[in-house]
């Protein structure tokens, strides 16, 4: 596999690891001055509370970098993100709805079990599942490099062991196994 294989991040993946980085270094929901961070927990359950769950992804996807801090918060698998990322998802569509399935992507290679357990509660699993990670990429990629972007993922649920999970890791997988097997054909021998 060569360096450019390995090379999964798109310019919003990127965009939003860095705003997460800078957003760890500040104390949780606080941005040194005691404001809410935009797209940190706080502020995104501040405005569901305040908007609903439409009406807080409507306003959240329209400021790129609070969306990318979220992105970021979600694709790292922590139990809170995913809770509220299940909420603006059942709700969302267009850019939203595929940037969140994206994250939600990311974070079944982390923590497969804390994803597929959120099946039941609104994520479009099949989708999150199948998400092909060289979607939002407008460069050509060889086949040899789409299978391997999609190894992790496979393996991440593979490894999954619950037995009330069963029934989701086998979606997972059948979703996986039919994007295997249905190459997308911008994808070069």
């Amino acid at each position: 596999m060569t360096p450019e294989g390995n090379r999964r991040c798109t310019c919003s993946a990127a965009a939003a690891l860095s705003l997460v980085l800078v957003a760890s270094s500040l104390p949780a929901g606080a941005d040194g001055g005691g404001r809410s961070v935009p797209g940190g927990l706080q502020a995104v359950r501040q405005l569901v509370a305040d908007l609903g769950p439409r009406g807080a992804i409507n306003r959240l996807a329209a400021d790129s970098v609070a969306f990318y801090a979220f992105l970021g918060g979600v694709a790292e698998a922590k139990d809170e993100w995913l809770d509220l990322a299940v909420q603006l998802v059942a709700v969302s569509d267009g850019y939203a709805r595929d940037s969140l399935v994206e994250a939600f992507s990311g974070a079944l290679e982390r923590k497969p079990e804390e994803v597929l357990v959120r099946g039941a509660s609104g994520i479009p699993l099949p989708v999150v599942c199948a998400y092909d990670p060289f979607m939002p990429i407008s460069s050509i990629r060889t086949r040899q490099q789409f299978f391997a972007a999609l190894e992790p993922r496979e393996r991440a649920v593979t490894g999954v062991k619950r037995l009330d999970l069963a029934a989701a890791k086998q979606a997972c997988l059948a979703a996986l196994a039919k994007l295997k097997a249905n190459v997308p054909a911008r994808y070069t021998p």
